[in-house]
């Protein structure tokens, strides 16, 4: 019979390690700071189910017209959201707590806009400011992004971002596209990604931005529906947190990484309409300014096994520490029934601070610590973050079926021992 085995993880505090060949002494300081972000998939087990969405699940609240959870014929990516076609458009709105590091905060979703006039300049999204609109100025013209550039007075231009994409017989683009904001606090710009590719810079908003704060707008048309999926709001860029390796997306979005392949970025990128900052839809529909804020989750500690084993589910704060994480899984064998080396995916970003050496953060892999004592560890694997978030640790065979356990830190020494 297969053996099933426990690994330990301590998320955010670290006792000492010694080790066979290396020794590592330390304390890992337990108020380092986590990372939070706002992220919202529309999937079941998050509370999203297929059909007409009422409420205001994950944060989100359907302020005028109809919304629905679909999942799209022939998919594999699971749900999504659809701002539903009707009079009133679909306005559906988010409001969370700001989330920024070095006065940045970055947003990311998926969308399948629906083309409209630009003549009538009806955006299809507001992420706080940075506001997006799918426009074409006539029947044979391609459907091209518009970013709103805001001036003083309250007045603003929509400008071609050149990109355009094509759209189906019900005027809906025929691909998921994915969409890249970085919003700067401190100048009031913000930055847009087309297909995973820049295209405008210092785009203004002219919003006040609240430092404690965002809120977000997905917005349908009377005529027409837009579709939106995993929305990511974080403190640093999408591309470095792997997100997208939580969600099995449909072959042609995951493997081109957004470049979707009817992209065509040979438009003009020219001045187009100009319009009032008052005649923006998202001041159509009322909000509640009283509204709680949704808090943001935390990114500690994440961890998988994606080689040489069977994942079977994780548990949180087992025993009398709540900051323990256990892993259940299955090694798998060869066919000479030895077990094969484990190959882990750990992602930390507990101690991500301003100035903080992406060098200087070292994970480690020891031994399961005896009861009662833990001051004496074989050390099985180490290695730093400094290639990025997410890193792959390999446990040699002969430890594929023992207890084992992770500690992640920027404190630790790492020493030889005799």
């Amino acid at each position: 019979m297969k053996s099933i085995a426990y690994w330990k993880i301590t998320l955010v505090t670290a006792k000492f390690i010694c080790g066979m060949s290396w020794t590592a002494g330390g304390v890992l300081d337990a108020a380092s700071d986590s990372l939070p972000y706002h992220f919202i998939r529309f999937e079941e087990n998050e509370g999203y189910r297929a059909g007409e969405f009422t409420g205001s699940e994950g944060g989100l609240k359907l302020l005028q017209g109809d919304a629905r959870i679909i999942r799209e014929d022939g998919g594999d990516a699971g749900q999504c959201l659809e701002a539903a076609s009707g009079n009133p458009y679909a306005s559906i709105h988010f409001r969370g707590e700001r989330v920024s590091l070095n006065q940045k905060t970055y947003y990311e979703v998926w969308v399948r806009p629906s083309v409209t006039p630009l003549a009538k300049s009806e955006e299809f999204m507001d992420l706080d400011g940075a506001v997006l609109g799918f426009f074409s100025e006539g029947p044979d013209v391609p459907a091209t992004f518009h970013a709103y550039h805001s001036l003083p007075e309250n007045q603003g231009y929509w400008v071609s971002t050149g990109v355009s994409a094509a759209v189906g017989p019900s005027g809906m683009a025929e691909e998921w596209i994915r969409i890249g904001v970085c919003q700067n606090l401190a100048t009031g710009n913000w930055d847009l990604e087309i297909g995973g590719e820049m295209v405008l810079k210092e785009i203004h908003s002219g919003e006040s931005l609240q430092k404690d704060g965002i809120q977000l707008w997905l917005l349908g048309h009377e005529e027409r529906a837009n579709r939106f999926d995993d929305l990511l709001v974080s403190p640093v860029e999408p591309d470095s947190l792997r997100l997208g390796e939580t969600k099995h997306l449909p072959k042609g979005r995951s493997d081109m990484n957004g470049q979707a392949e009817q992209l065509d970025r040979a438009g003009e990128r020219k001045v187009g309409r100009k319009q009032d900052n008052e005649d923006r839809r998202r001041n159509d529909a009322e909000i509640n300014e009283n509204a709680a804020k949704i808090k943001p989750k935390s990114l500690d500690f994440q961890m998988d096994i994606v080689g040489g084993g069977t994942q079977h589910g994780k548990f949180d704060g087992i025993g009398s520490d709540p900051s323990q994480t256990f892993l259940l899984y299955s090694p798998q064998y060869d066919d000479d029934g030895n077990p094969l080396p484990l190959k882990v995916r750990i992602q930390c970003d507990s101690e991500l601070a301003e100035g903080v050496d992406l060098s200087k953060i070292l994970w480690v892999v020891t031994e399961k610590p005896p009861k009662g004592n833990d001051e004496s560890l074989k050390v099985i694997a180490h290695g730093t973050f400094k290639t990025g978030f997410t890193q792959i640790a390999e446990i040699p065979s002969e430890w594929a079926n023992k207890g084992t356990q992770i500690q992640v830190g920027a404190n630790f020494v790492l020493t030889e021992s005799p």
